[in-house]
């Protein structure tokens, strides 16, 4: 039976990370929606991943019916399994489904902005850590942070010990200042820098019982290509969490329903990919070329201060992934299922607003570059009236990105989804590659 849920809507990046790392561990698993969730589809499993990505957009999505289902699950003896922004969508407060009882830490009291490899520590004697060192190199996405005290049921599985090299605090690789007066920069930034006052200690994976099951809380992304000691701890709590299952559910085992699929999208509809592709690889190779970011990791660009990066190279990896996925479909797709129109109102659609967005992008990324030059520029609020005004249009006004970048990422998302569910169905692997902006067809 299929042992994992992929919880799939606006998860993006974080949601690929977890798809490779489970086609890596070759665990059966199918892809969920929102509507299965309120439709009950969790009954079938014993475990539910959710990966990182906005929370409040999710909470949008699944609202009190995904927050009634997700209580039920997890009483029955289920296990949810949250990365990140994953954590966040369940804690309580405001736009998360307010269900374990642990708050965020507010933005004074932590680092808003730590990226790349630390270390974290045992904390607990715990099945999870059985056959594992004390200490394991994981990686840290820009988390949030929470400070639990005496809340029953919880437990403090790893604590953040200390930073590893190609750790970054903003825009700054922490280990070239880590000897410097970290309490001026902070004063230049005006943001907490300091790992060792602000992160040390700190709880990393948290799990809170709830009914007969549980749920693991990882502000680390374990999932993180090739992160070998990470992807080891995630093996060992999704197989602790299928044990547990076993002894506790109160729901017998029964194969999830079929979910229904796209027809195989043709030879012309991956050429409109690709054209997609090489449109937003001359976006990226504008920045590069004018000092705003450079690749950092073969999926994610490291970039300025007061730029937007993530999600310039988010759109890039995910229109990638998606044009080799629909390559190999193209490729063995079966005559019965083909189907262009589903595909092509889609990319179309798709195509039309990337080709708006680039050629804006292109106007704000320049007059970024000049205007970074005379002083530093906050990411949010007013900078100048060109800037404010494209950078409204582009992503909105909140950090989290809106505007015609969240209709771009909602595109891709359905689209995303249904190659996907082909990929899974014909059982077809494709893995993040180690060379910048590239995938491998591992399995066909």
């Amino acid at each position: 039976m299929h042992r994992v849920a992929l919880f799939w809507d606006q998860s993006f990046l974080w949601g690929m990370f977890l798809y490779d790392a489970l086609c890596e561990m070759d665990i059966p698993f199918c892809v969920v929606r929102t509507a299965q969730v309120h439709g009950g589809i969790l009954s079938h499993f014993p475990v539910l991943l959710m990966p990182g990505g906005w929370a409040s957009q999710k909470v949008a999505l699944l609202g009190r019916p995904g927050r009634e289902r997700i209580i039920e699950f997890v009483g029955n003896g289920g296990v949810y399994i949250g990365f990140c922004g994953g954590v966040g969508l369940v804690l309580s407060g405001k736009r998360t489904l307010n269900i374990v009882p642990v708050k965020r830490l507010p933005m004074e009291r932590r680092i808003p902005s730590a990226s790349g490899p630390v270390v974290i520590k045992k904390n607990a004697d715990h099945p999870v850590w059985d056959g594992l060192p004390e200490r394991v190199i994981v990686s840290i996405w820009w988390p949030s942070q929470v400070e639990p005290d005496n809340v029953t049921g919880l437990t403090s599985i790893a604590l953040y010990e200390k930073t590893s090299p190609g750790f970054w605090v903003s825009d700054i690789p922490y280990d070239d200042v880590r000897t410097l007066n970290i309490r001026s920069l902070e004063d230049s930034y005006g943001i907490n820098l300091n790992p060792e006052k602000y992160l040390y200690g700190k709880p990393a994976i948290m799990e809170y019982e709830l009914g007969e099951g549980s749920f693991f809380l990882s502000y680390p992304h374990l999932e993180t290509p090739g992160d070998v000691e990470g992807r080891r701890l995630l093996r060992r709590i999704i197989d602790h969490a299928y044990r547990k299952w076993q002894e506790k559910s109160k729901i017998s085992a029964k194969a999830p329903p079929e979910l229904p699929h796209p027809p195989f999208p043709s030879p012309e509809i991956v050429k409109k990919v690709q054209a997609i592709r090489r449109q937003l690889e001359e976006l990226i190779d504008l920045g590069i070329r004018n000092l705003l970011w450079f690749w950092r990791k073969p999926w994610l660009l490291g970039w300025k201060r007061g730029i937007r990066g993530l999600e310039y190279s988010m759109m890039l990896t995910l229109v990638t992934f998606l044009e080799r996925a629909l390559e190999v479909l193209a490729l063995t797709r079966r005559r019965t299922l083909h189907n262009e129109p589903v595909w092509k109102d889609l990319i179309d659609l798709l195509a039309s607003r990337v080709d708006e967005f680039s050629t804006k992008a292109r106007r704000l990324l320049i007059y970024e570059r000049f205007l970074s030059q005379e002083r530093v520029l906050p990411k949010l609020g007013s900078v100048d009236p060109r800037i404010d005004d494209l950078r409204s249009y582009l992503f909105g006004s909140k950090m989290n990105h809106g505007g015609l970048c969240k209709e771009i990422f909602d595109l891709i998302d359905e689209a995303l989804y249904g190659a996907l569910c082909l990929l899974l169905r014909y059982k077809i692997k494709i893995r993040f590659s180690s060379r910048v902006n590239d995938f491998t067809i591992v399995d066909a």
